[in-house]
């Protein structure tokens, strides 16, 4: 797959930071350095040509997924067990 390197950098960005939130004003941050909110139309056309690269669905995340109202994390899609059907994501910082 080929991804320019705004995308690469923001691929990096989510993966490093896995299972967390990361709200518009956080990745305009780390990825431009501004210090307001961020653009968030931006923003959102960055993701959507991510998806459109990296996930086998685009129309359903299963990896970069949209929280409403908060921002947008990445989540590992790992297989379930033998014998059944789908996939679930890695629970992360889970506690007994």
């Amino acid at each position: 797959m080929k991804v320019t390197p705004t995308e690469s950098r923001l691929l990096h960005l989510l993966m490093t930071h896995t299972g967390q939130v990361l709200t518009p004003g956080v990745i305009s941050r780390r990825m431009w350095g501004d210090d307001e909110v961020g653009d968030t139309d931006l923003i959102k056309t960055h993701m959507h040509h991510l998806r459109q690269k990296v996930e086998p669905d685009a129309k359903r995340p299963r990896s970069i997924l949209t929280v409403p109202g908060r921002g947008y994390t990445f989540k590992v899609p790992v297989p379930v067990e033998r014998g059944t059907k789908g996939w679930v994501h890695q629970q992360q910082n889970r506690r007994p």
